[in-house]
């Protein structure tokens, strides 16, 4: 749910044409606040990665926004399909994130790298895409 209530923010960030320093500044915020607000959910509700902490999704899928190769909603979407199956894998290193640390920088570091990933592969597709376009 927090990747899906995410986008209509990204896709406003995109539509706004943010700048680069202001929307590294709203990331870092969020980033911090996921990892805090993991740690104090953990800590109050004797939880392992509570599943209702979503700030992490947000963080994620924001992650692989800063990959995209333009500001369509396509691109979005895309992005959203490529995350979430990196998200659900968790290949490593998010694996690591995921089972061994457990905090809340292990909470947001395992949708950080799914993130990448899935902004990686999204680059990747667009490269090849425009090559046998």
């Amino acid at each position: 749910m927090g990747t899906i209530a995410s986008l209509p923010f990204l896709y406003t960030f995109a539509c706004a044409g943010l700048n680069t320093s202001l929307t590294i500044t709203i990331f870092l915020t969020i980033f911090f606040i996921a990892i805090l607000a993991g740690n104090v959910a953990q800590q109050e509700f004797n939880q392992i990665d509570p599943q209702w902490i979503v700030i992490d999704e947000t963080l994620g899928i924001f992650t692989a926004w800063f990959f995209r190769i333009d500001d369509s909603f396509f691109q979005l979407i895309l992005l959203t399909i490529f995350f979430r199956f990196f998200d659900i894998l968790k290949l490593w290193p998010a694996s690591f994130f995921d089972k061994k640390v457990k905090n809340g920088f292990g909470i947001v570091m395992d949708d950080f790298v799914a993130g990448i990933m899935a902004g990686v592969t999204n680059f990747i597709f667009f490269k090849i895409y425009q090559i046998f376009a």
